[in-house]
């Protein structure tokens, strides 16, 4: 790591104001504990939506796209992956599949309704609750399917453990205007840029490649004053476990942890997320974690999914009727069941270890 490297300059045009949003609070539901098979590639497909080949203009177009009808329905939104990432990357070509967008708690129905004007849809309408993500939606044109652009729209980010409004407060503080294809758009400070490759990279399993190459670049051109200034906003929005986990998933992400005085993660949940297992380990976990009278129906909900969550994971949009339905019940099951063993594996082995450094630390603070 270069310590004296200067940051990869963000084009800064001015300081955005956020605008205020023109409906209350929604609730989502609770975090995403339903399994889901780990893709066979951890590269999404480029961008098809676009009238261009090249596939960083075709992100680049979605993403001005997504920001014009978000200011245009008077919605405060920051871009937290993508474009952003790149910028802290340094790394102009780099390839970037879906659109992340940021939005301020309370204005999801807003959000979803003024990107209804160019026909984004919700893709997990009809899902219960634990079958999709608590921290977003994800969005796509038609017709929707594995080539096209989704836009995840989100109300927090896992990993930070202070609440939504905490979290939108302190990120669009200081955010600065990144141009993309020709239009300025909101992006994190270089420091909650860092952040942010760190948590992903701590919960990227489906994504492993990536998410490390991202972290490793990172900690290679940022400079170490801005991932101090990334250790104390994860202090401030309690993320210090999680960005341990993170950064302790490339060996010098490791060193870098050590030397901003990151203890190892005690979160039982993000030693398996970022040790990159299967989703069964993480219900396993939480399941084990949760209150006992939400055991059972948590249970019952992994054993049998809603309807629309199998027609968007394990079917083709061809395969029709009670036979196609049965049959992807089947083939959840018997790869349910391929996964308990080795899940239950991790889980404990999560569990010793987040022992383990919670000793570890109780006998430092001691000291």
């Amino acid at each position: 790591m270069n310590a004296g490297r200067v940051a990869p300059a963000i084009t800064v045009i001015s300081r955005a104001a956020p605008r205020p949003s023109r409906i209350g609070a929604e609730r989502l539901g609770s975090r995403h504990w339903t399994s889901l098979p780990r893709r066979t590639s951890g590269a999404r497909v480029a961008p098809s939506n676009g009238r261009y080949g090249d596939p960083v203009a075709q992100s680049d177009l979605a993403h001005a796209e997504a920001g014009w009808l978000l200011e245009r329905a008077q919605v405060p939104f920051i871009v937290i992956k993508g474009p952003a990432t790149r910028a802290l990357l340094d790394q102009p070509t780099r390839s970037v599949g879906d659109v992340d967008l940021l939005i301020r708690p309370g204005s999801m129905t807003a959000a979803v309704d003024g990107l209804a004007a160019r026909h984004w849809q919700p893709i997990h309408a009809g899902t219960a609750q634990n079958e999709t993500a608590s921290h977003s939606i994800t969005l796509q044109q038609p017709p929707a399917g594995p080539n096209r652009t989704e836009l995840d729209l989100h109300v927090h980010f896992p990993g930070l453990g202070a609440p939504a409004d905490r979290v939108w407060e302190r990120l669009s503080k200081d955010v600065r205007r990144l141009e993309v294809a020709h239009r300025p758009l909101p992006v994190p400070s270089p420091a909650a840029c860092a952040l942010l490759v760190a948590l992903h990279a701590a919960r990227s399993a489906a994504d492993v490649d990536k998410s490390q190459r991202d972290l490793e670049r990172a900690v290679d051109v940022v400079p170490v004053e801005v991932w101090r200034e990334a250790r104390e906003l994860a202090a401030e929005l309690q993320a210090l476990d999680a960005m341990s986990a993170g950064l302790r998933t490339a060996e010098t992400g490791r060193h870098l942890a050590e030397q901003l005085d990151l203890s190892p993660p005690t979160s039982v949940e993000w030693i398996v997320r970022a040790e990159g297992h299967s989703s069964m380990a993480l219900f396993l976990t939480n399941w084990w974690q949760a209150p006992l009278r939400r055991k059972a129906p948590l249970l019952a909900r992994e054993l049998w999914p809603t309807t629309p969550f199998l027609r968007l994971n394990w079917l083709q949009p061809e395969q029709r009727g009670v036979r196609a339905l049965l049959w992807a019940h089947a083939r959840r099951w018997r790869w349910l069941i391929k996964q308990v063993p080795r899940a239950l594996r991790v889980a404990v082995s999560a569990h010793r270890a987040a022992k383990r450094s919670q000793a570890s630390s109780s006998s430092g603070k001691r000291t």
